[in-house]
């Protein structure tokens, strides 16, 4: 028996499996399902659906939860909704209730307010501000009535084994090898049906779906080690999923790792005298460095920030306030939606937009930027592509300076 035959039949076995896992809560009418748009939450909505077809399953109630943090590409977040739809269309023919429940970060708790209006800086391990505001907030609001159902894999990545374990326990005879080991002990109501699913076994599953076009998806992950999450983040050294798309992606990642960077520049940071740190929030050159390569990196790649646009208060967008608005009226109107920010970060529109207040240090900047970002694995890849997104980007900055 050739080895293709032998990897059909594993994840032959694996759905049955999940399958089990579906059977053992039938009795429940409500179910969640927290459906990223990733590879992993896609495989669990398949594999939900053809357990409704298979077992001929009515009368649920089908909670589909998407976590928009309003920072993810827009291919990305596009597919999601798309595959959202067709989720509903397909479960609901079967005589099923699926309802889409979409949330997301407030204006104040975005990425793109607490970078330039807060002046946070890239996250990192020890401060992670951007879990907390972008992910678990918007999905606190949510009851646990109900049974939720997550992608959670514990082969995802070394760092997640110990994470899941602690989350779902073990078993004793094996990974697998019994119904408590998908169950969460340590939050209420929380299946992993794909907890002991290896990403060869996603990938095998992947390539033979046939019953849903799947293909937005497949683009998306052009290699096996293509993740997709905020396009900002810092934590990675390199992001997967902007280098597997075309190359205009290549400026987004430059960007993140150029935010990684601003932030780690003492003279870039303002002072505190408590926390983990003496580096506190960015100070206004820092702020109104990255507005600017923001700007510039959505005028050299044609593609706009997702979230921008999307966040609104009073009718104003976030792009119009940081970028368009009389500056008088945008600080009014800054102070108005952010009354408790602290005195010490806060900083005049008119200084972040300017960057020209900061001419003398703007090029000793961008050409420290140039030399301690050489050596990155993601510029490294970059330009194994014949662009140098970095130093386009910067020159870029300086000639808007001049």
């Amino acid at each position: 028996m050739n080895n293709f035959v032998i990897d059909l039949r594993k994840i032959k076995e694996k759905e049955e499996n999940v399958y089990k896992i579906f059977d053992s809560i039938v009795n429940k009418e409500m179910l969640t399902l927290a459906y990223s748009g990733g590879k992993d939450s896609t495989i669990l909505a398949i594999l939900l659906l053809r357990w409704l077809r298979l077992r001929k399953i009515k009368g649920l109630t089908i909670t589909l939860l998407h976590n928009d943090t309003l920072s993810e590409i827009n291919p990305m977040e596009l597919w999601a909704r798309e595959f959202m739809y067709r989720f509903k269309q397909e479960a609901e023919s079967m005589g099923n209730k699926v309802n889409i429940n979409i949330v997301k970060p407030s204006i104040i708790d975005s990425f793109y307010w607490r970078v330039f209006i807060r002046g946070y800086p890239a996250p990192s391990f020890s401060f992670r501000w951007c879990v907390e505001l972008l992910k678990i907030k918007p999905a606190s609001t949510i009851g646990d009535g109900n049974l939720f159902l997550v992608g959670l894999r514990e082969n995802e990545s070394t760092a997640r084994v110990s994470l899941v374990r602690k989350k779902y326990g073990s078993c004793s005879a094996g990974a697998g090898k019994c119904l408590a080991y998908y169950f969460s002990t340590y939050t209420k109501n929380k299946v992993a049906p794909l907890r002991d699913w290896s990403n060869t076994d996603v990938w095998e599953f992947l390539r033979n779906v046939n019953d849903i076009d799947i293909s937005p998806l497949l683009y998306l992950y052009g290699c096996e080690e293509a993740r997709y999450g905020c396009w900002h983040c810092t934590l990675t050294k390199v992001q997967w999923g902007l280098h597997v798309l075309d190359e205009r992606y290549l400026y987004w990642d430059a960007l993140r790792l150029l935010y990684r960077k601003i932030s780690d520049m003492p003279e870039l940071r303002l002072r505190k005298n408590k926390g983990y740190s003496k580096l506190g929030a960015l100070n206004a050159c820092a702020r109104a460095l990255l507005l600017r390569l923001l700007r510039v990196t959505e005028e050299i790649s044609g593609i706009k920030a997702y979230g921008l646009d999307e966040l609104n208060y009073k009718g104003y967008t976030l792009r119009t306030i940081l970028y368009e608005l009389d500056v008088k009226e945008a600080d009014r109107l800054i102070d108005e939606i952010d009354p408790n920010i602290d005195d010490k970060r806060k900083v005049s529109i008119k200084d972040i937009r300017d960057l020209s207040m900061y001419s003398n240090e703007i090029n000793n900047i961008c050409d420290k930027l140039i030399d301690i970002t050489k050596t990155e694995k993601s510029q490294i890849l970059a330009r194994k592509r014949n662009i140098d997104p970095i130093t386009i980007l910067l020159h870029n900055v300086r000639v808007a300076n001049i």
